[in-house]
């Protein structure tokens, strides 16, 4: 390779040959190097010269990023940026400062070359910086016909696994999409456009293809949808899991998008994956009601009753038409009150402190609630069950989260 403009290899690329790159690149600068994916996980890093951080230290050591800067990062330029960034030091995440050169391709980001701008980098040894980008970005453009490829097939994977197809898990465990031993969740995220986003559609493909371009640790299924993706992971316990959101945090900062709710569902014997992944996606739906980032299934109370039926005002009157009644009152005080009373158990005294309101006044409320309502609905169990579900649903609706 020439010194002053290496050439990239017309070969199909490997991970070996960007690697090269950046050992050669931080040979002659005698400074550590790092590229990334958009999203900040390491894709390769330099051999250590020089000064080194806690971000540098907390990537090699954990093979994943620090999620506490990346904010702070992206609001330094570095995911819109064509040329290179000089990201000043910061004391409280440990940075030093810093030489960022986005990788693009067209309109797509590729990634970041980094390097520790202390001592500051001269304009001689930025443009050796800048030579090795094209080549960099073109093993990676190319590595992508193969990435391209294993998501196709984790989609099929995943779109089989969650519909319940016979064999379909053993196959997902097989070709190493889950691993062998641990309890297998299944996800449903809502996600949207973040509102500063430069681009402003498909954030569900966008966030799973960046999600995916990293190889993490522990493997998983992901396939998107119209509005959200669906995951399917297994691990031995909930910190483990939640490692793997940490990172799509981290993933849908660097793409712009929002996850705005997380809904989770445990296989078990009694329900199988298609079950399992339906009653996910339910509950995505119920936490993105209730303004909640996340909510599982085995979490979410009387909520379960209402799986099969749309979240909507015409749910309220189906599932009880003795709410209906009561909300056409007219009265939020009313129906509020009833609401209150239920979630008491029918506790006076409770009830009344939560409302702030006196005894009295709490059985005047209930004694008109008892004329608007058909008789004994408040005092069968059965009915009050569909009308405090139904009240329950219908503040939901009437609550901006």
């Amino acid at each position: 390779m020439d010194s002053s403009t290496p050439q990239a290899t017309p070969r199909a690329a490997q991970l070996g040959q960007i690697q090269s790159l950046v050992d050669e690149l931080a040979s002659k600068l005698q400074r550590s190097v790092q590229v990334d994916t958009p999203a900040f996980y390491a894709f390769c890093s330099s051999p250590q010269y020089g000064e080194v951080d806690n971000e540098r230290v907390f990537n090699v050591l954990h093979r994943e990023p620090n999620p506490e800067p990346i904010p702070w990062l992206v609001a330094n330029g570095v995911q819109e940026s064509r040329d290179p960034v000089r990201v000043p030091a910061h004391k409280e995440f440990d940075l030093l400062p810093r030489l960022c050169v986005p990788l693009w391709e067209g309109e797509k980001l590729c990634g970041h070359i980094w390097l520790i701008d202390s001592p500051a980098i001269s304009e001689a040894d930025l443009e050796i910086i800048t030579s090795y980008r094209r080549p960099i970005i073109d093993l990676m453009a190319a590595r992508d016909e193969t990435f391209v490829r294993r998501v196709a097939e984790m989609r099929e994977i995943a779109r089989d696994v969650t519909l319940g197809l016979d064999g379909s898990l053993a196959h997902a465990v097989d070709n190493n999409f889950l691993p062998r031993s641990g309890v297998i969740r299944i996800h449903q995220l809502t996600i949207r456009e973040a509102a500063e986003a430069a681009v402003t559609t498909d954030a569900p493909e966008r966030l799973m293809l960046e999600l995916l371009r990293f190889r993490r640790r522990r493997p998983f299924l992901v396939t998107d949808n119209h509005d959200g993706l669906t995951i399917v992971e297994r691990s031995d316990d909930v910190a483990a899991s939640q490692s793997l959101f940490d990172a799509l945090q981290a993933a849908s900062v660097a793409v712009g998008a929002q996850i705005v709710s997380r809904g989770t569902s445990t296989i078990n014997e009694l329900s199988g994956a298609r079950n399992t992944a339906r009653r996910a996606s339910f509950i995505a739906t119920v936490a993105s009601l209730l303004g909640q980032e996340t909510l599982t299934w085995e979490d979410s109370g009387a909520w379960r009753l209402l799986l099969g039926w749309e979240l909507t005002p015409a749910t309220v009157s189906a599932i009880s038409p003795a709410a209906a009644a009561l909300i056409a009152e007219g009265s939020q005080f009313l129906w509020e009150t009833v609401l209150e009373y239920l979630d008491n158990a029918r506790n006076v005294t409770a009830t009344a402190d939560n409302l702030f309101i006196h005894r009295a006044t709490l059985h005047y409320r209930l004694e008109k609630a008892r004329a608007v309502l058909p008789q004994g609905v408040l005092d069968d169990g059965w009915e009050s069950t569909c009308l405090h579900a139904a009240l329950r649903l219908h503040a939901a609706l009437n609550t901006v989260p």
